[in-house]
């Protein structure tokens, strides 16, 4: 990304989707890479920062991005409820969730609405990844079909999803209708498995 190539913030009126970004000592090279993927997809962003050691006012002004700092390391699930809250009140229908060390690949989230606009009772989509490191798709999906464990690798034979037992919160894209009904995150469980806790709630509400 080059000077000549400025980032041009969207308006966050009322947006079909809309991106929580959870902060925590971000590095700038990657944050600027990943506001730069979801400004190209037009998908405003909403920052929430659990009290990084470093400011982020003149970083998210100069990217259009608001800015929300809850004053320290309040965990991830708390961080995520305020940031749903802030896009639901904005009129969103969609919500991305995004560490700030995952960069959108083109057109991820467009191909995650076509999933979650073809299947009206999944309650959410999610990529496969891939490491930088190795350039390798990772597969953190897995669906248990009785005592079987699969793991699942990205579909090959055309279908765009497979249905899968959980997701992990970075680039998951929630429906605001399904938020709704299932509830929140736990935020007393800070970080560790707040994702896989919601998806189980979901399932048990008869979400997909």
């Amino acid at each position: 990304m080059s000077a000549e190539q400025p980032l041009q913030p969207v308006p966050m009126a009322a947006p079909l989707v809309c991106a929580v970004v959870v902060t925590f000592n971000p590095d700038e090279h990657t944050l600027r890479a990943q506001a730069h993927s979801l400004n190209q997809q037009a998908v405003p962003m909403v920052w929430i920062d659990n009290g990084s050691h470093q400011p982020l006012d003149a970083l998210a002004a100069e990217l259009g991005v608001q800015l929300v700092p809850l004053g320290g390391n309040q965990g991830i699930a708390a961080a995520q409820n305020a940031g749903v809250e802030l896009a639901m009140a904005r009129g969103a229908e969609y919500v991305l969730l995004m560490d700030h060390d995952s960069v959108p690949s083109d057109g991820m989230v467009g191909q995650l609405l076509d999933v979650l606009r073809a299947h009206p009772n999944a309650a959410a989509a999610g990529p496969f990844y891939t490491d930088p490191r190795t350039e390798q798709v990772s597969h953190p999906f897995v669906w248990i079909d009785g005592l079987r464990l699969r793991k699942l690798t990205p579909p090959a034979d055309g279908a765009l999803s497979s249905m899968v037992d959980h997701l992990i919160s970075s680039g998951c894209l929630i429906r605001v209708r399904a938020w709704q009904d299932v509830g929140s995150m736990l935020a007393p469980m800070f970080i560790d498995f707040v994702d896989v806790e919601w998806c189980f709630r979901a399932r048990h509400k008869g979400w997909h």
